[in-house]
Parts: C-alpha cells; structure tokens; sequence
C-alpha cells in the first residue's frame, strides 16, 4: 500500500516530511489510546468495605453512602464524580467515556486525549492523499478527453480516493463530536 501510495505524492521535503510527521502523530497517538491506562480507580478490599459500613451506620448516612451511585460493589470502592464500572476491564475508570471498538480499549481521563488526537492526525494525512492522487490524474494530460477517464485509467486509484474521503469524513466527524462534548461537558455515556 505504501508503494502504492508514495509514487503519488510530490517529490517535496515538505510534503513528505509533514506526510511521516502526521502518520508518526496518528500512531502514537492510536498506541497510547490503547495501551495507556484509562484512569482506573483504585480497588478495595473486603475489610474496607466492613470498615465503610460501620462507620456510614454510625453516621447515619448507609442508605445514601451505599446505594449504587455512590458505591461500586463490584470494585469495592467509591464511586467518584463521573466515574462508571466498565464491564470490559472490570474496573472503575475515572470520567468514563466509552468502549471504543476502534482502538479496542476503555475511553476515560488518561487517554481520551490521545483518542481524540487521533483522528485528529488521520484526517489531515488523508485529504493530503486525495491531493497527491488528485494532481496525480490531473498532470496525466490523456485523462480528461472523456468524462470518466479518471475512472477507466486509474480505476484502483479512483476506488482509494473514495475511501479516503469516507475515512477522512469519519475521522472528522469523530473529532467535531468529541470536541462538542468537552466543550459541554458531557462524555459518551
């Protein structure tokens, strides 16, 4: 693919250059999305739980300290703000935001900026390919005698371009999404 996809780009520096750059930022950035812990919660214990107890009974405060918004059986611990049990990792994470199935890993505060850095770095590397295979068909002056000429010469290349053009809408979209739900505040789920 990349044998394919280089003899269509201009033989600039900069073009190259800002071409690896943004790929190198787009996997990165994907391998800390996936790998980075999300912001698990630390776990309790058992004697903590009995511990919790007896002091919430003694305080009068049990029915509202252990109802199941302000405390995660399962974690044996605290709910915090935003907080939420994910069943995938089988842990409280910190601001939860979701499963996302594209980087196969839970979404909260350690790695939700990588996640929208990301598609962020994708977008641009994919309309700076339909730019190099655009003036690509364009310098081919045979090209355009016909209306579908771009199709019938460069059929692979037309089909790749239209992927990328998804791919880029999608990664856009993705990034305008998030960026709305920081600005008010809101996560996923």
């Amino acid at each position: 693919y990349y044998n394919l996809i280089m003899p269509l780009a201009p033989r600039s520096t900069s073009f190259t250059i800002v071409t690896h750059a943004l790929l190198f930022v787009a996997l990165f950035s994907c391998y800390l999305a996936t790998f980075r812990d999300p912001g698990y919660v630390p776990c309790g214990t058992v004697a903590d739980l009995v511990a919790a107890m007896d002091q919430a009974i003694d305080a009068g405060t049990f029915e509202r300290s252990f109802s199941n918004a302000e405390y995660c059986f399962q974690c044996l611990a605290p709910r915090l703000p935003r907080s939420k049990h994910s069943r995938t990792a089988g842990r409280c994470i910190m601001r939860f935001d979701h499963f996302c199935p594209w980087v196969n890993a839970d979404i909260g505060l350690r790695n939700h900026h990588a996640l929208i850095i990301f598609p962020a770095a994708v977008a641009p590397a994919q309309w700076l390919f339909l730019v190099a295979a655009f003036s690509r068909i364009h310098r081919d002056p045979t090209v355009f005698q016909f209306t579908l000429g771009p199709l019938y010469k460069y059929p692979l290349l037309c089909a790749l371009m239209l992927i990328h053009l998804a791919l880029s809408m999608f990664a856009l979209g993705l990034v305008v999404s998030q960026v709305k739900l920081i600005c008010t505040g809101f996560t996923t789920f």
